[in-house]
């Protein structure tokens, strides 16, 4: 869901859910590929060694490719998700 209220994080949780709208099949899939890809950058810069393309957190990357795997069916079981890289 993507809130379409201009706001904080901090407004009570009823307003967030009251004006959020649901994404369609083309951005979840899109914002799937450009974790993946992201993943892969980070993952490919750490095995050769190299500086960090991007000053991206590696957990927050990966916890968000667990959530999108499983959103599209990467896996039926949260605990069985994989991050094949």
């Amino acid at each position: 869901m993507k809130c379409t209220k201009k706001g904080e994080l901090t407004e009570p949780t009823k307003d967030f859910i009251s004006y959020a709208t649901t994404r369609t099949k083309s951005e979840i899939l899109n914002e799937t590929d450009l974790i993946y890809r992201i993943h892969l950058i980070i993952h490919r810069d750490i095995q050769t060694g190299n500086e960090p393309t991007a000053n991206i957190d590696e957990s927050m990357v990966k916890e968000r490719r667990y959530a999108f795997n499983w959103l599209t069916f990467y896996e039926d079981n949260w605990d069985d998700i994989t991050l094949d890289t």
